[in-house]
């Protein structure tokens, strides 16, 4: 979920496999966010987290009831003004 040096071993793992030894570069994704917060699992760290809002994403311990872990964390949706994106 996050850019992090794991990030950064995975890429070089998968450009390693395909024998690939040229450039590489790294951008933002400027798609239109979700008006939403979406939950998704991360396998590694075996726990649902809530992802959409500004403050990043936030583990979720009972995905039942995610209504009350929003309210729970005060937290905001993102748009693209809170995520720090430029229109150009």
């Amino acid at each position: 979920m996050d850019i992090c040096d794991r990030t950064f071993d995975l890429v070089s793992e998968h450009l390693s496999t395909l024998d690939y030894d040229g450039p590489v570069g790294l951008s933002c994704d400027d798609t239109k966010l979700f008006a939403t917060y979406r939950l998704y699992w991360d396998s590694e760290k075996k726990a649902y987290f809530l992802v959409g809002g500004v403050d990043g994403p936030i583990r979720v311990a009972n995905p039942d009831n995610i209504k009350q872990a929003i309210q729970d964390a005060k937290a905001q949706k993102a748009t693209k003004a809170s995520s720090g994106v430029k229109a150009s």
